[in-house]
């Protein structure tokens, strides 16, 4: 039945899937349909704006399309940026990036890379 090569997209909007304060519970799923039903197989790497130094030393992780984990003690609020693709068999990819919002902890004082323990 056709209409040419199957496609993939995200359904989840772009940008920011949450504001957390420090040691809120994090679980966030973004999501993508293939435009004829395909499996997606999802990847994703971590980037980071001002302040946020990565997912080290946090509990947060990403399993597939999810995101979950404690949002981190932060000395100064910070933005953690995930791109994520989604791929289907033949190939064909998209990819989206979609933010977490982690507020700061002013019971944060002695740091490390702006995490406290």
């Amino acid at each position: 039945s056709g209409g040419g090569s199957e496609t993939v997209q995200f359904d989840t909007p772009a940008g920011t899937l949450g504001t957390f304060d420090a040691n809120d519970d994090i679980n966030k799923t973004v999501s993508a349909t293939a435009s004829q039903g395909s499996a997606i197989t999802y990847t994703f790497t971590a980037t980071n704006s001002v302040n946020a130094f990565g997912l080290t030393g946090t509990s947060i992780s990403v399993t597939g399309n999810n995101i979950a984990g404690i949002a981190p003690r932060l000395y100064v609020a910070a933005t953690f940026t995930f791109d994520f693709t989604a791929e289907i068999g033949n190939g064909a990819t998209n990819s989206r990036t979609f933010e977490i919002d982690i507020l700061e902890d002013s019971t944060c004082v002695s740091p490390t890379d702006n995490i406290c323990t």
